[in-house]
């Protein structure tokens, strides 16, 4: 994708969402209009409709705890496999990176700079 003439990207990688969002919403509350979360996986992470928690019970597959996969897989099969990776048993190393929450907002360039310490106050690595 190519951006307009004097636009800027910021990207920012977080370790949690809670912060990404925080982060999110000082940069709307300052004018910045084009701003998203993502979440980075082996899998395609999509956030889940259901809370994959050990504690309260909804825990349904492995690899929504170990890699962020949940119920989204199309088939048995998918969520089969997912399971069967080295990082869903902990002794592959990390499969996921601890900052798999990507934070980018498009801006003009003359704005990147301040969008950028928003991000980095609230714990964002640019």
């Amino acid at each position: 994708m190519k951006l307009p003439e004097g636009m800027h990207t910021v990207m920012a990688s977080f370790v949690s969402e809670t912060r990404a969002e925080a982060a999110l919403r000082e940069l709307r509350d300052n004018g910045y209009d084009t701003v998203q979360i993502d979440r980075i996986g082996d899998f395609g992470v999509t956030n889940n409709a259901c809370f994959d928690s050990p504690l309260h019970g909804g825990t349904t597959t492995l690899s929504g705890l170990t890699q962020l996969g949940g119920n989204t897989f199309d088939s048995r099969s998918e969520g089969i496999l997912a399971g069967a990776d080295v990082g869903a048993s902990g002794m592959g190393g990390a499969a996921i990176a601890d900052d798999n929450v990507l934070l980018t907002v498009v801006c003009p360039e003359d704005q990147a700079d301040r969008a950028a310490q928003i991000v980095r106050r609230h714990g964002g690595q640019v």
